[in-house]
């Protein structure tokens, strides 16, 4: 976990994200790592994904942790925009 959070922080996400599944695979229901990986996805624009793993997280911690319930809003907001924007870009495209 330690490591992972060390790449991540200096940006080297795809070797943050390969140490947290591994992680994954050893301890299934750690919220940290969940959540961490989530936010890996979200920084990494894989909205749906980030949104699975923090709720995941923040249920397994009774929603008691405020960052993860913070970042799943900020994951909410990136699906609700995306969402929002799509039609508009279709309608510029034709």
């Amino acid at each position: 976990m330690h490591a992972a959070l060390s790449h991540q922080l200096a940006n080297r996400l795809d070797k943050a994200e390969l140490l947290y599944r591994q992680a994954l695979t050893l301890s299934p229901n750690d919220p940290n790592c969940l959540h961490m990986l989530g936010v890996v996805c979200l920084q990494t624009h894989r909205y749906r994904e980030a949104f699975d793993l923090v709720y995941q997280a923040a249920k397994l911690t009774e929603w008691r942790i405020d960052m993860m319930r913070h970042n799943l809003g900020l994951i909410i907001n990136k699906l609700l925009v995306g969402a929002s924007n799509t039609p508009s870009r279709l309608r510029q495209t034709n």
